[in-house]
């Protein structure tokens, strides 16, 4: 799910997708509740139930912003070496960071706790630790999920930027012809072999998920490119663009909340690929809402929220007992816990729950943002400038 801001240009200029970057962060918030549903109380709700199909929009928004940044480069001869560097630089510290970070709370917490020795099989195994390292752990290595769970996508897109650039280095401008052919392949592949999970594959046939949704986006990247007669017709009134972006809103709202993982799920790429290209236009009055600083920021954020909210999740319980316990005692916990019952959170759907939750995340995602994912990523740039010192 990994998008670099920086990239997100317009092919004939240096200007952003600023509403895509915006776009990003909601659907890395839309991941964060899906997987902080049941704790309150929100499952059970087919909106909450199938956001999971945001992953399928951030493989869309990859290809074409992937697309964008890098397809005529590529073409011009752009290093595939530099290329792959500069995504790893991007996806991979912070992936490590996360890693190491739940390998240490382990060590900590639960093998202390059990007594049963260091990564005990299957799921904690060293194995496990080693393909999480090397990050192949989403190429059916492993049949179940491992460690940082949300990171099996990255695993699967950073095997599709190779591909991608891979294609592009072999097969030139008729790059989009086996795009084509993947956008038809994969469904049909995981309507087959998915176990009638259909889009839901994750650490099985997840490489054929996201080669499904970067297909899509590098297919609208080059419908977008050529429709410039449809962005001005609908950026001349912006009534127009406004129309378009709320139907096609309501369309995907009521689209998730129908399909989860039935056979219809796997129109999901397709239907992101319109969201896509209706919002890159940026013509109408929810791209201008989108547009303003707070949705840019969670845009900005979005990888770290992706990346860190399971961790949060997992952990967040143990670490909010041990600092009050250690401020107050046991006594200053439980007081807390029941006045927290009494006047914030509610017995069954638990709103304020997630929202005090995912104030939380987008806290900690500013922190990882600034700390680990912006040096790394300049690092890696410096790095790319020394060792290839050319930019075709």
């Amino acid at each position: 799910m990994e998008l670099d801001p920086v990239e997100t240009r317009t092919p004939t200029s240096n200007t952003r997708f600023v509403v895509l970057d915006s776009w990003r962060g909601i659907a890395a918030l839309a991941i964060s509740a899906f997987h902080f549903r049941r704790t309150t109380g929100l499952d059970g709700i087919p909106l909450f139930d199938n956001l999971f199909l945001s992953v399928d929009f951030f493989f869309v928004l990859s290809g074409f912003v992937i697309s964008s940044a890098y397809g005529k480069r590529l073409l011009g001869g752009f290093s595939f070496v530099k290329f792959m560097w500069l995504r790893f630089g991007r996806v991979y510290p912070l992936h490590l960071a996360i890693l190491l970070a739940f390998i240490t709370m382990q060590m900590i917490v639960v093998y202390h706790a059990r007594g049963t020795g260091w990564f005990p099989a299957p799921r904690e195994s060293l194995d496990t630790v080693i393909g999480n390292f090397l990050l192949v752990h989403g190429l059916n290595v492993f049949p179940f999920l491992t460690w940082n769970k949300p990171s099996w996508s990255i695993s699967v897109e950073f095997y599709t930027y190779i591909i991608f650039a891979l294609t592009i280095a072999f097969v030139g401008r008729k790059t989009w012809l086996l795009a084509l052919g993947a956008m038809v392949a994969s469904p049909v592949f995981l309507f087959l072999f998915n176990h009638g999970q259909n889009i839901d594959a994750t650490h099985t046939y997840g490489i054929v998920r996201s080669l499904y949704g970067f297909s899509v986006g590098i297919i609208c990247h080059d419908i977008y490119v050529r429709c410039t007669a449809v962005r001005s017709y609908l950026k001349a009134w912006v009534v127009r663009g406004f129309l378009l972006e709320l139907a096609v809103l309501a369309i995907v709202l009521e689209f998730i909340t129908l399909a989860g993982t039935s056979i219809l799920s796997l129109v999901a790429p397709l239907l992101f690929g319109v969201v896509v290209l209706t919002f890159a236009m940026e013509a109408g009055l929810i791209s201008r809402l989108l547009a303003l600083q707070p949705f840019l920021l969670l845009g900005t954020l979005s990888y770290s929220i992706y990346m860190v909210h399971m961790f949060i999740l997992s952990w967040w319980l143990f670490m909010f007992r041990a600092v009050l316990q250690k401020l107050g005692g046991i006594n200053m916990y439980e007081t807390v816990v029941q006045l927290a019952k009494n006047t914030i959170f509610w017995e069954g759907r638990n709103y304020p729950g997630m929202v005090i939750m995912t104030a939380v995340i987008v806290a900690v995602s500013y922190g990882t943002y600034f700390l680990i994912e912006m040096p790394s990523r300049e690092w890696s740039r410096k790095m790319a400038l020394r060792f290839f010192p050319v930019d075709q």
